[in-house]
Order: structure tokens, then C-alpha cells, then sequence
């Protein structure tokens, strides 16, 4: 996470309110109901989050995904994710739909 927020782990300490912070309030709540629901059903879970448009961020689109590991009475004692920087591929799949909307918008609108 340091790597795709560019941060220096030297300077901070994981924290997840200061992650939050770097997330639009959409995406805040999207991780929020994913972590609820995976430490309730003990299933995986999922989210994509966006940082905030106004910071510089070296990561402006994130996707994770995780595990909920439970001791032996059910309880949830850890929460293993991978994140995963996926900023280009969104904004290559952004650009190819506007070129086939282009595309199909010129051919709709071309005579014989």
C-alpha cells in the first residue's frame, strides 16, 4: 500500500482511518460493507476503491480482494488482503469504450 499510495513506510504507520482518507466517501463505504459482510459470512471479499480526484496519488484506482481467517470458535482474528494497482487497465477500457462509441456513432450516422 505504501508503494501504490507513494508514501515512505518510514514516515507513517498503517492506519486504516488515514486510508480511508485517501478513498472517495463512495469507495470509503464500499469497503466498508465488503469487510462487514466477508467478517460476518466468513467469506472472501472485494471492493475497488478510487482515491480521492484532488490527490496525487500514485494509485488512482485500487482492486482488493481478501480472506477472513477465523480461530476455532468462529471468531474473526485477521483479515488478509492483496491490493492491486489497476489505473492504466481502467483508463485503457474508458478509452477503448469511447473509441467503439465513436466508432459506432460513424458508422450509425455515415450514408451509403
Amino acid at each position: 500500500m505504501y508503494r501504490l499510495l507513494g508514501e515512505d513506510p518510514s514516515n507513517r504507520l498503517p492506519d486504516r482511518a488515514w486510508l480511508g482518507e485517501q478513498m472517495t466517501a463512495e469507495s470509503r463505504g464500499l469497503r466498508e460493507t465488503a469487510i462487514k459482510t466477508a467478517i460476518k459470512t466468513g467469506s472472501p471479499f472485494a471492493y475497488r476503491s478510487h482515491a480521492r480526484p484532488e490527490l496525487s496519488k500514485a494509485a488512482q484506482v485500487v482492486d482488493t480482494t481478501g480472506e477472513v481467517e477465523v480461530d476455532e470458535s468462529g471468531r474473526t482474528v485477521l483479515l488478509l488482503g492483496v491490493c492491486r494497482d489497476v489505473t492504466e487497465q481502467v483508463r485503457a477500457e474508458d478509452e477503448r469504450e469511447k473509441a467503439q462509441a465513436m466508432y459506432r456513432l460513424m458508422t450509425e450516422e455515415s450514408g451509403d
